[in-house]
């Protein structure tokens, strides 16, 4: 008989153990996408400098360094806290090829992502130079080589 009647009793019911795997697989997936999107706010948007009295510092990258150099001057200084997250950060970024010297003014409150952009944009500090009483240009030269 093809046909289902009601006087047969009720049609075989299939165990919810099929939903019940489904469900705890997107339970783990669910659980493992919040935790990997924890750590990559931690790594990526949570500060991560440090400065003395929460103020600003001002870092001085010269002519000519390499991300080696950069990565001393900051890790010199104390500033950054997580070492291995800026690392990881600045590898992703493409910060190593396009290191660009001046001043930069680093604030406590700065994210790895907010220093890496600063350090790549070039948004420097304006230098501020004062020229009293010169009279050559070796003295001008002394003068400006002393203040930069």
């Amino acid at each position: 008989m093809a046909y289902y009647h009601s006087s047969y009793g009720s049609p075989k019911k299939k165990n919810g153990k099929g939903k019940k795997i489904f469900f705890f697989f997107l339970l783990i997936l669910v659980l493992l996408a919040a935790g990997a999107g924890y750590l990559l706010y931690n790594i990526i948007l949570k500060p991560n400098v440090w400065t003395p009295d929460q103020e600003a510092v001002a870092i001085t990258i010269p002519t000519g360094s390499d991300y080696e150099n950069v990565k001393n001057i900051l890790y010199s200084q104390g500033l950054i806290i997580h070492r291995q997250n800026f690392e990881w950060l600045a590898e992703k970024k493409k910060y190593p090829n396009a290191v660009k010297p001046g001043k930069y003014l680093i604030d406590s409150t700065m994210s790895n992502n907010d220093l890496i952009n600063l350090l790549r944009s070039g948004e420097q500090v304006p230098v501020q130079l004062i020229f009293n009483n010169i009279r050559g240009i070796y003295q001008l030269a002394e003068t400006v080589s002393s203040q930069i």
